[in-house]
């Protein structure tokens, strides 16, 4: 991760809990406070409650600033946030990779979540064959 020792980490927060707003915005709030509480600078935040791709506008929000460098770490509750899916999130945590963000389950250890998923060899993979950091 690259950042400045002088500043804090600038941080998403993103919260997902589909169907549930109020749940949602709950999940927002505490990783709001966390993220304080860790002398964070939030540069933004994201939610989505639906389920369904084209229902995640927050995920493609929060993903448009890290890619375009506006973020140092991602805060989520936990993986499932992300997605279920291995290939998802083994592609979420590669685009990670590759800018340079680290994620933070406010929840879980994403390092142990990581096997579970079956994604984290081919994320350790990725990241020892280009020269990155691992994003947790």
């Amino acid at each position: 991760m690259q950042q400045n020792t002088k500043s804090s980490p600038r941080v998403w927060l993103y919260a997902r809990l589909p169907g549930d707003e109020l749940g949602t915005l709950n999940q927002l709030n505490f990783l709001r406070l966390r993220a304080n509480l860790q002398n964070c600078t939030i540069v933004g935040t994201s939610i989505d409650t639906h389920r369904g791709w084209l229902h995640r506008s927050g995920y493609r929000e929060m993903m448009r600033h890290v890619k375009s460098g506006d973020v140092d770490q991602v805060h989520i509750c936990r993986l499932g946030t992300i997605s279920h899916s291995s290939s998802f999130l083994y592609r979420f945590f590669r685009l990670l990779s590759l800018h340079h963000v680290i994620a933070c389950a406010a929840e879980v250890s994403l390092a142990s979540c990581a096997g579970y998923y079956r994604f984290a060899h081919k994320a350790e993979q990725y990241a020892l064959r280009n020269g990155l950091s691992l994003p947790w």
